[in-house]
């Protein structure tokens, strides 16, 4: 079974609402509560750093960057709590695409 790949139009959708949209998909899979609550958390984490109501077109590269600088300076978190958040926002951002 191949990737479902989203249309244009998915990339103008707003990052708060698509993450809704992830999480019920992530249901529908039938991924375990604990893997949906990571990922709530690490969204939580990832919301109070970057304003959540822009399209989902702009997270790029740089927003990454500018996020793991405020896991690390801001949060004072370890490098296995940096590379768990981004392990979980990559997959938000696969499903974004």
């Amino acid at each position: 079974m191949g990737k479902i790949m989203l249309n244009a139009t998915a990339n103008s959708k707003i990052i708060s609402k698509t993450f809704q949209e992830f999480q019920q998909f992530n249901r529908m899979k039938n991924l375990s509560e604990d893997t949906t609550d990571n990922y709530e958390q690490t969204y939580e984490v990832f919301a109070k750093h970057y304003d959540c109501e822009k399209p989902c077109m702009t997270l790029d590269l740089g927003v990454i960057f500018s996020f793991i600088s405020y896991l690390r300076d801001e949060r004072k978190v370890c490098d296995v709590t940096v590379n768990t958040h981004l392990s979980n926002i990559r997959v938000f951002i696969n499903y974004c695409r």
